[in-house]
Parts: structure tokens; sequence; C-alpha cells
């Protein structure tokens, strides 16, 4: 019976891949893609580790999670506004950034 396949990185949507420090040792999986994000949790055979790796969060509990952190970047872009008005296009852009990942959530859920 072969594993079952690897889900791309929730992130960045880059391959993963399994690592292990050499045969025999336990096993964990890492992104390949631009953010280089891993389990570090080492797992005792390749099945644990892909089961770890393609659990995600559910739907609601994620898309709820976006909105809330998009929100609380639109609270700081208005406080920034007044305090701090050089940090607003970074906020500005973290803000377009949680836009996408609500939109890409969308999308995927309607595939």
């Amino acid at each position: 019976m072969t594993a079952p396949e690897l889900k791309p990185c929730p992130f960045c949507g880059g391959d993963a891949e399994i690592w292990r420090a050499h045969e025999g040792r336990t096993a964990w999986v890492a992104c390949m893609g631009r953010c280089a994000v891993l389990v570090s949790k080492e797992y005792t055979t390749d099945a644990e580790a892909i089961a770890a790796w393609n659990t995600r969060a559910d739907t609601a509990t994620r898309n709820a999670a976006i909105v809330a952190a998009a929100d609380e970047v639109e609270k700081e872009i208005a406080q920034a506004k007044t305090l701090m008005p050089m940090v607003v296009p970074i906020l500005r852009g973290v803000h377009r950034n949680i836009l996408a990942l609500i939109a890409k959530g969308a999308a995927d859920d309607r595939a």
C-alpha cells in the first residue's frame, strides 16, 4: 500500500517533501516552496508525518481567523494614521495579503 499524497503547503502552495536525518530515523514534512515551513514534530512513520501535514483547519475556523486578523489590521491602520503615518503603507500591504487569503479560501471552498 502506498502512502497518501502530500497536500501542497497551506501557506504558499509549494510542494512538500518528507524529510529524515537518515534512513531508519523519524520523519517530518517540510515545504519546498517559498516559505519553507515544516512540521516540527517528528513521526515514526511516513504515514503519520503525511497525516499531520495534510491536516487542515476546518473552513469555518480558518475563515473566521482570517477575517478577525483583517479586522485587527484595519484598526491598526486607523490608529497608525495619526500616530505613525509612515507604517500605514506596510499595514495596507498586510491587509491586502489577508484579504487575498480570504478570497483564496472562498475560492478553495467552491472548488
